[in-house]
């Protein structure tokens, strides 16, 4: 990891992609009054203290933060062994400046570094690199270095701002395990006075072993009480609600909306939402359960 924070960033120009566009916008998510220097030649910023090189491609000089030499090429922890783009390889070293905390840095490499490093090094497709690519100036168009340059720079500040949403939700993923533990005083129910990511450091931590629901208020307005699955990317429940209250509406508990698929209850009231949990709780049957102490 290092700490150091560039002035300039450098990378190639003509046809443009994720990487190189995603990697701008990282440094200027950075330092915003960064320089970007897109060339196909580097050579006059090879030994500037205060630049970076990336992805120019080895017949132009390839660097630590190019992915294009074989011998060079770090490759991902995974069955396709994908080599690192050149923001994957950037993101490295130096995206805990974005995401200190080794979570979120990793949340941010998962969700969103990793799809971009499979599609540059063609390993698999993702839409969102597609995305980028289609900015490109089209076949019949000016054909200008100059919106060449300005397509480019609309994808950065594209790319920017979906970054900037990616390490702001995965930071604020991290902070959450401290809310939700002061929060949470033992038994089946967990409430939160205002919604965080909570589902999977629930489900992930032995502290939280117990809770089968959890209520906090709803963005819509009222309370939600939700099921807690028993491991993420599951649609099991350890425990369920009563199947004769899935997908209708009940004004005797205050339950306004009940999704169809048996993990969330809308109510009106955090009373009535906790009242819920609980009565789904006692109503529960063993077989659904798998949140008793050890």
């Amino acid at each position: 990891m290092e700490n150091k924070v560039f002035d300039k960033v450098v990378t190639h120009s003509t046809v443009f992609h994720s990487d190189d566009v995603f990697g701008v916008a990282m440094w200027k998510l950075i330092n915003p009054k960064i320089e970007v220097i897109r060339t196909l030649d580097p050579t006059p910023w090879k030994d500037d203290p205060d630049a970076i090189i990336f992805d120019i491609g080895d017949e132009f000089g390839a660097g630590k933060y190019d992915h294009h030499k074989k011998e060079k090429q770090v490759f991902r922890n995974d069955e396709s062994k994908t080599p690192r783009s050149g923001i994957g390889l950037m993101w490295l070293d130096y995206g805990h400046i974005l995401c200190p905390d080794e979570i979120s840095w990793k949340r941010v490499d998962d969700t969103l570094i990793y799809g971009i490093d499979k599609a540059d090094n063609g390993v698999a497709h993702n839409l969102l690199s597609s995305c980028i690519t289609s900015m490109n100036p089209i076949w019949d168009g000016e054909g200008t270095p100059e919106e060449e340059e300005a397509q480019f720079n609309l994808a950065v500040d594209a790319a920017l701002i979906l970054l900037k949403g990616v390490v702001d939700s995965a930071n604020a993923s991290s902070r959450a395990p401290d809310y939700i533990l002061s929060c949470y005083t033992g038994g089946p129910v967990l409430i939160l006075d205002k919604y965080c990511s909570w589902e999977a450091f629930v489900i992930q931590d032995p502290r939280m072993k117990d809770v089968c629901f959890c209520v906090y208020p709803s963005k819509r307005g009222g309370w939600n009480a939700q099921t807690v699955k028993k491991t993420l990317g599951t649609y099991d429940n350890r425990m369920n609600f009563p199947e004769e209250w899935i997908g209708v509406k009940d004004p005797e508990r205050g339950i306004h909306f009940s999704h169809p698929k048996n993990f969330l209850i809308g109510c009106y009231t955090k009373e009535q939402a906790l009242a819920v949990a609980n009565e789904a709780y006692e109503l529960g049957s063993a077989e659904y359960s798998v949140a008793y102490s050890v």
